[in-house]
């Protein structure tokens, strides 16, 4: 699993007084500030219902990669309940997301976030990352987030189906609904979408191989194999992720 483009950048910012930041060296002392204030308890961390995320990634003792299953599905759970999701989509959090982006770029500018040098292989396509993207991201992200099934979040049971391993989860209404939701990603930063879409595609081909209604009324499926196929978690866990990737904001 992948922690959210923005646990990432909380992490580092926490971690900016300390040899070996994660942070650029040549951003200006203004933008690891700003993003210290924003991330360790501004108003878009409440709004958003992820301060319960942020705590949990500083208390891990700021490693920005699980390193096992159940590290990943436990940090998900931070975010991927009933309280924390009203928050994510509410419009409290939408108008928080836009300060929250205004704020960060005019303390960063366009200079890069992330040390290069710093970036893990798997993320390598975010050392692009700049402050001014975040909020396209994180919105994107929140798509998947604030999908609902007869009233019901859908990332809190495709968590579950996903921990779960639980394959005939991933041909449900509720892997259609954010498959529907995510499945645009014009918003998206070009390094953003190079990692996003190869996923997205290979989770149109696991929902297409669904038993035939499956999915719901008006999604095609052809039949077939319900077993996901290696990328295909992102109907599954697209909502849990992150990811501004997001992306990271996906787990996967």
């Amino acid at each position: 699993m992948k922690l959210t483009a923005i646990s990432l950048i909380a992490t580092a910012a926490v971690a900016s007084a300390q040899s070996g930041s994660p942070l650029n060296p040549a951003l200006p002392p203004t933008c690891e500030t700003t993003l210290l204030q924003q991330l360790s308890g501004g108003d878009f961390i409440s709004s958003c219902g992820l301060q319960n995320l942020i705590t949990a990634v500083i208390a891990a003792g700021g490693s920005r990669t699980p390193t096992t299953e159940a590290q990943s599905y436990a940090l998900a759970s931070k975010l991927i309940n009933q309280a924390d999701l009203d928050l994510m989509c509410s419009d409290k959090c939408n108008s928080a997301i836009t300060t929250f982006g205004s704020t960060v770029t005019a303390a960063c500018g366009t200079t890069p976030l992330l040390n290069p040098t710093s970036v893990a292989d798997g993320a390598s396509s975010f050392k692009n990352l700049q402050a001014g993207d975040l909020p396209a991201i994180i919105t994107y992200a929140r798509k998947g987030f604030c999908v609902k099934d007869n009233n019901t979040y859908c990332a809190i049971a495709l968590l579950a189906a996903v921990q779960a391993k639980d394959s005939k989860q991933m041909c449900t209404p509720c892997a259609a609904k954010e498959y529907d939701a995510l499945k645009d990603t014009s918003s998206l930063p070009t390094y953003a979408k190079a990692t996003v879409d190869p996923t997205l595609a290979d989770a149109q081909k696991t929902l297409a191989s669904c038993p035939a209604g499956s999915l719901g009324v008006g999604v095609a499926a052809t039949g077939g194999s319900t077993t996901p196929s290696s990328g295909s978690h992102l109907a599954g866990s697209a909502a849990v992720g992150i990811a501004a990737g997001v992306a990271s904001f996906i787990l996967a």
